[in-house]
Formats: structure tokens, C-alpha cells, sequence
């Protein structure tokens, strides 16, 4: 595979725990489902303040909340948690713009960089990050609060990561030395607001790259939804990523039919616009919101090869 034990491909995993993940765990909390107050969109410019302990000062790593709790009752959080759930949010959201990765780092744990990744060491993916350029965290809302029997805590969160996907979810988080660190993260539905075209995708097994389903071209909607099936018996790490090169790939050029797939090095050489991990039979959407003209990409970094395409045209006038 083209990206394997590369740079690159560690960066895309990284990136993915630190941003879409699983669902999250968080310690002795005792949760319910408080809300947290409603924010307006922003960047999350504030000051970042990094943890006293943290993956870079060592913190253990805690078993997978889905494996060792199963199905656990949340209630209602306590106004204290609720109010520590968001400032957590707000904290990483800053870090994270911030570009002090070490930071970033620290409020999170070993199982959001290890799971499925296998990145338990925060000094390399601190190395990696750089190198792919995600773009900014938008913080859109923060919701429901909720704690469960096993301590954990999770929040459910609404944000825009880079100039185009649109993230609902719900992020669980444990107590380390007094500080709630991020653990996991569970998708939800997205919701945008816009019409929406839908475009689904199949992984069909863990040696074959995805690929659309029906379309290879349409017009520019308003939110541009991909879902995707992942029929493997293995997590897949997804990327759609704009294509900037040769070939007249990267404009669609009218009465000119697009290319079926697109190789490695065109690949390399374009943007990621979105992130998404699936878990073995699961179907996830990822939402692209006022999407341009071009042609994309569907990356699947542990197949690699040559990757399926999506012609995105002129929307048409009213």
C-alpha cells in the first residue's frame, strides 16, 4: 500500500483519534444528561491551557467504554460536570487552533491515540501531526451532558473541522489528576442545515478500496452527504481529499466525461477535506457543507491504490 508505515499515513490515524474516534471514555464521574449552555460558532481562539498531567506526562490508558461497560444507563450530569464537560470542549478546541500540539496532546488519552490506531506514543504523533493540514475547529454548539455508572462522561458536541465537514458527536471523557480528558468519540447523524444530496460508498472488503455505489458526478449541493458501508471485518479510516493536479481532474470540464479513479501520487498531492472512521459493519455519514466544483478522491490509506472519484459540477441555476 502507497501510504503504509509512512509519515502521511500516521498523521490521517492521528488525526482521525484526535477528532472523530469511537466513543469516549472518562473517569469516576457518575453521569446523567445535563445541557450544557448552547454556544455560538467559534473558532476557539481562547487561551489554551494544557493539563497538569497528561499522555505527555504518562496518564494510563482505561479499557474500551464499549467493551467494558456494554449498555449503561446515563442520567442527567450534575451542573458541575456539565460545566467541566464544556470547558474541556473549549480547552481542546483552543489547543487545537492554538498549533501547540504538545498541548493538544495532553488532553487526551493513550485510547484516543491507541484503539484502533495504534499510536500510544504522543512524541510521534506530535511529529506526524504537522504534516497534514486539517484546518481549524469551529465549535458550533455543545449539548447534552451525560454520566454513567462506570464514570465516565460525555458531552455531545457540534463542530467544523477545516472549511467544509460538518461533525455531530458525542465525546466521552475520563477524570486524570482533576482534569476531564478526552478518550473517545461516538458519531452521531450529522445535521447542517441546507438541502442535501446523498452519495453512498461501500468498503467491500479490508483488501479492496471503497468505492462509489451509483454516482461519479453531481451537481454542487448545498451539503454534499457520503455514506458509507463498511463491510470488512476490520475499522477503515476514510478520507475525501480535492484534487489539484493534472489531467483536467481538478476542474470538471463540461461535455468532458471525469475519471474513474485516481492514482497514488495525484492523490498526495491534493487536499483532505474530510475524515471519518467506520467499524466493521457499520454505516456512517460524513457531511460536507458548500462543497466547490472539482473532483475528489475516496482514500482509503490501508488499501491504497488507485482511489475512486466524485466529480462535484456547477450547481444548477434557479
Amino acid at each position: 500500500p502507497w501510504l503504509n508505515e509512512t509519515p502521511l499515513r500516521r498523521v490521517v490515524l492521528t488525526a482521525q483519534a484526535l477528532a472523530l474516534g469511537g466513543a469516549l471514555g472518562l473517569g469516576s464521574l457518575g453521569l446523567g444528561l445535563a445541557t450544557a449552555a448552547a454556544q455560538e460558532a467559534t473558532p476557539g481562539t481562547g487561551g489554551c491551557v494544557p493539563p497538569a498531567a497528561g499522555v505527555a506526562a504518562g496518564a494510563e490508558a482505561v479499557a474500551s467504554p464499549a467493551a467494558a461497560a456494554g449498555e449503561l444507563a446515563a442520567t442527567p450530569a450534575s451542573d458541575e460536570i456539565a460545566a467541566r464537560a464544556a470547558a474541556a470542549v473549549d480547552n481542546f478546541v483552543a489547543c487545537w487552533n492554538s498549533g501547540d500540539l504538545g498541548a493538544t496532546l495532553a488532553l487526551v488519552t493513550p485510547n484516543l491515540l491507541q484503539g484502533s490506531f495504534g499510536l500510544a506514543d504522543a512524541q510521534a504523533a506530535e511529529a506526524a501531526l504537522p504534516e497534514l493540514d486539517l484546518g481549524a475547529l469551529t465549535l458550533l454548539e455543545t449539548g447534552e451532558v451525560a454520566t454513567y455508572d462506570d464514570g465516565r462522561a460525555a458531552i455531545e458536541v457540534s463542530y467544523q473541522r477545516g472549511d467544509y465537514q460538518h461533525v455531530d458527536a458525542r465525546w466521552f471523557m475520563v477524570e486524570r489528576d482533576g482534569e476531564l480528558l478526552i478518550d473517545q468519540e461516538e458519531f452521531l447523524l450529522p445535521r447542517p442545515e441546507g438541502d442535501q444530496a446523498v452519495v453512498a460508498y461501500a468498503i467491500a472488503d479490508d483488501a479492496t478500496a471503497p468505492a462509489f455505489v451509483q454516482f461519479s458526478e453531481i451537481p454542487a449541493p448545498p451539503v454534499l452527504v457520503l455514506n458509507g458501508a463498511n463491510n470488512g471485518g476490520e475499522r477503515h479510516v476514510v478520507r475525501v481529499v480535492r484534487l489539484f493536479a493534472a489531467d483536467g481532474m481538478a476542474t470538471p470540464v463540461a461535455g468532458e466525461e471525469a475519471a474513474a479513479a485516481a492514482p497514488a501520487e495525484l492523490v498526495a498531492e491534493g487536499t483532505t477535506v474530510g475524515l471519518i472512521a467506520l467499524e466493521p459493519g457499520a454505516r456512517e455519514d460524513m457531511a460536507l457543507v458548500g462543497l466547490p466544483e472539482g473532483t475528489y478522491a475516496l482514500v482509503d490509506d490501508a488499501v491504497g491504490g488507485d482511489a475512486a472519484t466524485l466529480t462535484v459540477t456547477a450547481a444548477p441555476e434557479a
